[in-house]
């Protein structure tokens, strides 16, 4: 791509396609690529406390690591893998028939964002399906 730029001499009755003329170059950036930057890809491990609200369990602690990618600027998937404890209430059914539970976890999930991947607050939904070993 280039852009022309025509110059007259002075005075006269000048034709302007048998001026000399100076042509300028134009420089072009090449748009960046998905997946030249280190944003798209993420690695980190996740711990999670849980106390429900009725049930044979006291409190859930699980540590998880988790892979994601970022698929665009909106969406992700990963995998996880993850392993934790379970503290059973004294003398429900469940802490009669177990001794010192715990939970392995090994899982893929999907997100979808509501803001791009440059904003620092991200809420997002997220579908995923695990396996579980208690």
């Amino acid at each position: 791509m280039s852009a022309m730029v025509v110059t007259n001499s002075p005075g006269g009755d000048v034709n302007p396609t048998e001026s000399p003329s100076v042509e300028t170059p134009v420089a072009t950036v090449p748009a960046p690529t998905r997946g030249d930057d280190d944003d798209s890809f993420a690695f980190g491990p996740n711990v999670e406390f849980r106390r429900p609200l009725n049930g044979d369990y006291d409190f859930v602690t699980e540590v998880t690591l988790s892979g994601e990618m970022e698929l665009d600027q909106y969406n992700s998937a990963g995998l996880l893998i993850g392993g934790g404890v379970v503290e059973l209430k004294s003398g429900s059914f469940a802490d009669t028939i177990a001794r010192q539970p715990f939970i392995g976890e090994v899982g893929v999930f999907g997100r979808h964002y509501f803001t791009p991947s440059h904003v620092f607050l991200r809420p997002y939904v997220t579908a995923d399906i695990n396996w579980f070993l208690m």
